[in-house]
């Protein structure tokens, strides 16, 4: 949820896009380390340390394959993640923040079972394809549309 908060965030024309389409942007590539930084921080801050060799790779480090996709776990979520951040007068922005705390959270309450590196890879990589992924629409809540912007030319 966070990577398709933030996603949400970056006001882009993505009218002719359809749900689960990739979207790459200069905001996505800008703005979506922040997350890792916010999981990597949070994690630092419960007193979990990630071997550093064990982060990143292929499928394997990251579990295995997923069993649903990120359009059908958004299609799932993001409603009630949409209703929270508004009922807490919540930017997008700082909904995605907010999202990648509590999965530092999850991470740390699954590292018995899961490595905190698996879960932490799971998490980066979710991250960059949720910021990077056209999520589902939803009936009576429009994209957000792009703030018009005054031509260069113009000074006043």
């Amino acid at each position: 949820m966070a990577g398709s908060l933030l996603f949400r965030s970056f006001e882009l024309s993505v009218q002719h896009a359809q749900p689960g389409q990739v979207v790459l942007s200069n905001e996505a590539n800008e703005q979506g380390p922040q997350l890792a930084n916010i999981l990597s921080a949070m994690l630092q801050h419960f007193g979990i340390s990630l071997n550093q060799e064990m982060l990143g790779g292929d499928s394997a480090s990251r579990g295995g394959s997923p069993e649903l996709s990120t359009v059908q776990s958004l299609a799932l979520l993001q409603e009630s993640a949409l209703s929270i951040a508004s009922n807490n007068e919540l930017k997008l922005n700082e909904a995605a923040h907010a999202a990648a705390m509590a999965t530092a959270f999850i991470v740390k309450e699954c590292a018995p079972a899961l490595t905190a590196e698996v879960g932490f890879n799971i998490a980066v990589y979710s991250f960059i394809e949720g910021c990077k992924t056209m999520p589902p629409l939803i009936v009576g809540y429009p994209m957000a549309a792009p703030t018009q912007k005054k031509p260069w030319y113009k000074l006043w």
